[in-house]
């Protein structure tokens, strides 16, 4: 009996200290389901990042905390001989040492991903069948390398050779002690290598047949453990303990019954753990002195224990986070707890652990547990929880204590029941929800269906219902029937939470008053729980927490906090406060919200929090600040002083990954397209990208595996300036970025508050080799080796292009024949037209006089007009020909120019006829330029028609054209010629044609003048036969406005022209004396002078030059006061003349009237920027240049009275703003002269100096400007300089007149009174008295 109850309190102990131990640590379980390639792991190692090394049956594995790497034997890694992994080793440099079951060993070194075997150094052989047992690393940095069969192996991690090589068997564990001793074993001995004395010692275990499995040094207790495996299964089997004072040997029992100790491992609080092969895991307790075992399955029945049982290797990080190793369920994570525990770990009542679903829960004295489907549970404590019999298995919704009495709600009536679960008395209530006392004898009740109640419980055992609020009765109205709580604020205000928001209970009213009676804010309409904290209503509502004030009557909405802000779940299930902090359940986690910030920490499942689902109603905290939180599958319990806070200070964000174009990239699996890794992507802090990589991914995760992250974010500085937040998404994707240079920033949070110091990457993104900068400098080269090289082409091909202006050049020549012809035609024609004009001027002029010089008036016209047509040639030729059209009867005006030659027909005999189909034709034509095409084609008829021939034109219309043509006998031409006699220049060479004489222009210019009036001209022809010129010019055809001559005169008579009646102009009106002023004459042409002269000379004193230089001579000697003078002349032409007459000092005053034969405007804008002051055009109208003549002289005697006036009574200024010649010379000399006003020597021989003229081009250039002579310009600027001395000083008139150079006072008074109208000494009065009038 006395075994039993002794074995029985043993197992208890065991099942509570396992019980323990789940609070303790937080089990997480990774196998093949989250993504090993094995269950069977042997070892876990982490690297300098915190990375996870895994050695598996199925190949090494590399974890990251997201993602599983699995290196296998094969052409990628062909430096691994074995999957088999039996053992893993980090060097101080990194490197990861790994020992195979059967392929030996190989390295890998972390930064640069390279692979090597070292088989050949251990043995010559690479291909040898090595099982790798143990390899550490002594305080020299060799490897120490044990094998089963091979012995013991010592290696240079820096040359790569082998050191030493020592023949011990099964030598499974090396370690080095912190004074550099290398321990190892060999079966059952343990050895000691001493490097100052450069020996091994050893130390037999007493313990046969057996092998040491496992050594770990003990500092605290300065001794060695040491663990083995035995050939059998031993009782109590021991552990043994090498003592380093007394280097003696110890046996310490573990009440374990086994034969193989797998592993062992001494925790941070030097608690020695103890793996077994098949008998799971055994920590040393230090209250029980013994060692006890740790159940590895938490939650329970989620796992198999029998997986678990297996321990190979136990592995720390330097977050102190245990990585078990395990035969069959790959590895168990043990990460410490955060504080939070869980009812399922203590219960030991079976009917509430096989049905946790917590609704409510409270706390005094005692427990009380109101569940789902089990009815009321009660207890001293979580473990030691009984049933009430009285409630069964009802549906337990709310429990509340008041004055010792319990009230307990359930799905059908509430139970009232003392303080030890006896039942008082029950009362028909179903679903009570909430309760609230109003005093001793009234309490509050709600319910989810019969709304609220006022229940009388002055008589706990017989309670009655005193009165209902529902939104059936009008009476005590309420908006639901659905009240979730019920509270009472620090003002003493009642509250109700309900399914249609919250309800303020007015006293005085007796009546209940909406949320939307107190502020316009709009709330949930389902609020869960109402909760008062610091002067505030707290509202759990399913869209967050809600935040209130009341004041003066009136709600207002002070925060609100829901996914939005953070929250992984909003929907608010219960909520009670601790130490400025509130602690709330949502559906799925705890959330731990600081009222002062608002910031908030979220705790679930990876935090120890096992409850699944909490529920509404099912938090609370008791008397002791414990809080209970219920829900689905568990009871979640803590104190919120022993949660440990979770932090990011020892986080580190690591990169993982790279994907080029959605293809990784690392350094064993280059892309030569893509961007080449020198060392593996989590040791890189600079990358460059081409611009082939058109997309790339990074991914990331956090080096501390004992928390895990609820957020990421990143920042891309030289793109983005704001952090983007990822969640959980532990990657970054960008695609197409701009060429240039960027940081990525990576950080992670826990809590959404804290964030890691940022992980940072430097990116480098290339320009494409086309649109780099050098690239557009390469551009630009070229553009200047393509423009140079044109240039080059241009030059070898000048030649060719100068044997092409040949022909250009001809032209331009007979252009310019054809332009100086006119020049000369128009010269004789200005010597008739002119007089002509003026004879038709006289009056009483005889009729048949006057007949005679219309006749000539009108011949002399008609050269003009043909005059003309050769410049408007040159204009078709250039383009610049415009039309002035008209519309007219086309076939009075051919027939008009057919008469023309009616005397040539006659002459040469030949027979000339006109054919007209009707008598009128009318559209729009030019006249002028019609008559040219005319008078080709006809003239080219007679040419090549020979005497006794015939031409006939006709004129009809076809198909809405007018249709011409011209039909001769003569020479005719072949079919090749018919193509080009259209063409500039073109002539046709032959027998018949060489006796005429052309230029070859007709009948291009003809062809141009039919186009421009949209009109086709064809040829047909055949040799001695004849040939016939079809035109048609299209009838109905719009022109431009600028091309229709408004002022024509529509009539098409022949007659002769009526004379011309030219209006006499009034040259008396302008004022001028006869023979006063001189007109020189510069032409040189002497009819055109003489002729000029004629009607000149009885007005004015005419000077005669024959050319532009003989002018210069004879202007530079005279007084000239105006020149006519020609353009085109010998020896110097008339522009060149006037250019200089106007540059020259002593001319430059002389007015220039510039003549020419030339009709373009371009001349005569020429001419005027030479300085001419008109321009006449040859043949001119005599009446119209005496007009300009007079014109001019009398603008040059307002400028000279100008002048006079500025010389006599306008004060002097210092500088003349404009570029006139004359002004300034002026100006110039009136300061000369006021400057000099006391020099006795100043005379007209000092201003010739000044001046830089002869005394007489002085007195021309002074008389032309003022009028004066010399003298009388000096005196009269000394005495204006005497008037402003006057005004502005108060001198005598004697000395006035000394300061302005008189020395005879006398003649000053009379110079004085001849120039101002008045004696000196009047002068100024009469000056302020003008003044004053004016003012």
């Amino acid at each position: 009996m006395n075994k039993v109850i002794l074995t029985f309190l043993f197992f208890c102990s065991l099942i509570g200290y396992s019980q323990e131990f789940k609070q303790e640590y937080l089990l997480d379980y990774i196998s093949t389901e989250q993504g090993l390639s094995h269950n069977y792991v042997s070892q876990v190692v982490s690297d300098s990042l915190n990375f996870k090394w895994i050695a598996s049956e199925n190949g090494l594995i590399k974890f990251d905390g997201h993602n599983y790497t699995t290196i296998k034997p094969g052409p990628e890694y062909p430096g691994l001989h074995n999957e088999n992994i039996e053992t893993l080793f980090i060097d101080s440099k990194n490197n990861l040492w790994i020992g195979t079951k059967s392929g030996g060993l190989s390295r890998i070194k972390l930064e640069t991903g390279e692979l090597d075997n070292f088989n050949t150094i251990l043995s010559g052989n690479e291909k040898v069948s090595l099982r790798v047992r143990a390899i550490n690393e002594d305080s020299n940095g060799n490897i120490w390398v044990g094998t089963s069969e091979n012995g013991l192996f010592v290696i240079n991690n820096t040359y790569d050779k082998l050191l030493e090589h020592y023949l011990f068997k099964q030598v499974i564990s090396i370690i080095r002690d912190t004074y550099g001793n290398m321990w190892f074993g060999s079966k059952n001995t343990l050895k000691k290598y001493d490097p100052s004395e450069k020996r091994v010692l050893s130390f037999k275990l007493n313990e046969e047949l057996s092998i040491i499995t496992g050594i770990v040094e003990d500092t605290k207790r300065n001794c060695l453990w040491v663990s083995t495996f035995s050939d059998e299964i031993i009782n109590n089997k021991p552990i043994f303990q090498l003592n380093f004072d007394n280097q003696n040997i110890q046996k310490i029992n573990t009440s374990i019954d086994t034969d193989f100790f797998s592993t062992l491992f001494l925790d941070k609080t030097n608690k020695l753990w103890v793996g077994t092969w098949g008998k799971g895991l055994y920590r040393h307790n230090d209250v029980l002195g013994e060692f006890e075992k740790i159940n590895l399955v938490y939650p329970p029945n989620e796992k198999k224990t029998v997986n678990y049982d297996i321990i190979i290797n136990i592995h720390s990080d330097k977050d102190n986070v245990l990585w078990i190793a395990t035969g069959l369920g790959g590895i168990i994570k043990l990460t410490e707890g955060k504080g939070f525990k869980n009812i399922d770990a203590v219960v030991q009542n079976l009917v509430l652990k096989d049905n946790l679903v917590i609704l409510s829960v409270f706390k005094k004295k005692k427990f009380w547990l109101g569940t789902l489907r089990n009815g009321l549970f009660i207890g001293d404590s979580l473990s030691g929880l009984k049933q009430v019999k009285d409630i069964g298995n009802k549906k337990v919704l709310s429990i509340y204590e008041n004055n010792s009495i319990y009230y307990v709600g359930t799905s059908d009536e509430c139970f009232l029941m003392s303080e030890s679960g006896k039942k008082i008395s029950s009362i028909k209530i179903p679903l009570a929800t909430s309760y609230l006392i109003e005093n001793d004898n009234l309490m509050w009740v709600g319910t989810q269906q019969e709304g609220l109640l006022l229940l009388d419980i002055s008589n706990p055992k017989a309670p009655v219902i005193k009165d209902r609020f529902t939104y059936k009765d009008e009476k005590n109205a309420l908006g639901s029937t659905r009240i979730t709580s019920i509270v009472r604020d620090s003002l003493n205000n009642l509250w109700l939470g309900t399914y249609n928001g919250i309800y303020l209970y007015d006293y005085a009213n007796k009546k209940f008053v909406h949320h939307e009676e107190l502020f316009n804010t709009a709330l949930p309409a389902i609020i869960n729980l109402v909760y008062v904290y610091k002067d505030y209503l707290w509202l759990g509502t399913p869209d967050g927490l809600f935040q209130l004030k009341y004041l003066n009557n009136s709600l207002k909405l002070i925060k609100r906090t829901s996914k939005q802000d953070g929250l992984y779940n909003d929907f608010i299930s219960g909520i009670t406060s601790f130490d400025e902090t509130l602690w709330l359940t949502t559906t799925t986690n705890l959330v731990q919200l600081n009222i002062k910030d608002y910031s908030f920490v979220e705790y679930g499942r990876n935090d120890g929090v096992y409850t699944s689902q909490f529920y509404i109603r099912s938090l609370f905290k008791d008397n002791s600040s414990w809080i209970y939180a219920g829900g689905l599958g568990n009871l979640t319990y803590f104190h919120p002083n022993k949660i440990k806070k979770a932090t990011e200070i020892n986080s580190e964000i690591l990169l993982t990954h790279l994907y080029v174009n959605n293809q990784i990239v690392t350094p064993n699996n280059p892309k030569d397209e893509f961007v080449n890794l020198n060392k593996d992507f989590s040791y890189v802090k600079d990358i460059e990208f081409t611009h082939k990589e058109k997309s790339f991914a990074i991914g990331f995760t956090s080096s501390n595996f004992s928390h895990k992250v609820h957020n990421y974010r990143y920042k891309l500085e030289g793109y983005q300036n704001d952090w983007v937040n990822l969640k959980l998404q532990n990657e970054v994707h960008f695609v197409g970025l701009p060429p240039g240079n960027y940081k990525l920033l990576l950080s992670s949070s826990i809590d959404s508050q804290n964030w890691s110091e940022p992980k940072s990457l430097n990116i480098k993104i290339h320009y494409a080799p086309w649109l780099s900068p050098w690239a557009f400098v390469l551009y630009v080269l070229v553009f200047c080796l393509v423009i140079t090289s044109f240039y080059y082409v241009l030059l070898r091909h000048s030649k060719l292009r100068n044997k092409l202006k040949k022909e250009q050049e001809l032209s331009e020549a007979k252009f310019t024949f054809f332009t100086n012809i006119s020049h000369e035609f128009r010269t004789p024609l200005t010597l008739i037209t002119g007089p002509i004009k003026e004879l038709m001027s006289i009056k009483d002029l005889k009729t048949d006089i006057a007949e005679k010089l219309i006749t000539v008036d009108k011949n002399a016209t008609r050269l003009l007009n043909l005059i003309n047509q050769l410049l408007d040639f040159r204009k078709a030729d250039h383009g610049l020909l415009k039309l002035n059209v008209s519309d007219g009867n086309f076939v009075r005006f051919t027939e008009e120019v057919f008469l023309y030659f009616k005397d040539q027909a006659d002459e040469n005999n030949i027979e000339y006829t006109y054919k007209k189909e009707k008598n009128e034709i009318v559209f729009p034509f030019d006249r002028n330029k019609v008559e040219i095409v005319l008078c080709n084609i006809i003239s080219n008829a007679f040419k090549f028609t020979s005497k006794g021939g015939n031409i006939k034109l006709s004129v009809d219309t076809e198909d809405n054209f007018c249709v011409l043509r011209l039909q001769d006998n003569g020479a005719g031409m072949s079919k090749e010629f018919q193509d080009k006699i259209f063409n500039r220049f073109f002539q046709i060479q032959s027998t018949n044609t060489s006796q005429f004489i052309g230029s070859g222009i007709g009948l291009s210019f003809t062809k141009k003048i039919v186009e421009l009036h949209h009109g086709i001209i064809e040829v047909v022809s055949a040799v001695n036969k004849g040939t016939e010129i079809i035109i048609k010019f299209p009838l109905s055809i719009s022109y431009n406005e600028r091309h229709i001559d408004s002022d024509f005169k529509n009539t098409d008579k022949i007659e002769i022209y009526e004379k011309l009646d030219l209006k006499e102009l009034n040259i008396k009106n302008l004022e001028l004396e006869q023979k006063k002023n001189t007109i020189l004459i510069v032409d040189d042409n002497k009819d055109i002078r003489k002729y000029l002269s004629q009607f000149l000379s009885p007005i004015y004193n005419v000077l005669e030059a024959k050319n532009g230089k003989q002018g210069i001579k004879i202007a530079s000697k005279e007084n000239c006061d105006l020149i006519l003078c020609d353009i085109m002349m010998p020896v110097m032409d008339g522009l060149t003349a006037c250019k200089n007459l106007k540059t020259n000092i002593s001319t430059s005053h002389i007015p220039v009237i510039l003549l020419t034969a030339r009709s373009s405007n371009m001349y005569e804008i020429k001419g005027l920027k030479t300085g001419a002051d008109d321009f006449i055009t040859k043949p001119f109208d005599p009446q119209i240049v005496k007009a300009r003549i007079a014109t001019l002289l009398q603008n040059r005697s307002k400028m000279r009275e100008y002048f006079l006036n500025k010389v006599r009574f306008e004060p002097t200024v210092s500088k003349v703003d404009t570029d006139d010649f004359e002004s300034v010379f002026i100006n110039k000399v009136i300061t000369a002269v006021e400057n000099n006003l006391l020099n006795e020597d100043f005379g007209i021989n000092s201003l010739m100096d000044i001046c830089h003229m002869s005394q007489s081009t002085l007195y021309r250039k002074i008389k032309s400007l003022t009028g004066l002579s010399l003298t009388g310009f000096i005196r009269s600027i000394r005495l204006k300089k005497s008037a402003e001395l006057i005004l502005t000083e108060n001198l005598k008139m004697a000395d006035v007149a000394m300061r302005v150079g008189f020395n005879d006072y006398k003649y000053f008074k009379v110079s004085f009174k001849k120039q101002f109208g008045c004696l000196p000494s009047k002068y100024k009065s009469i000056v302020q008295s003008q003044n004053e009038e004016t003012i």
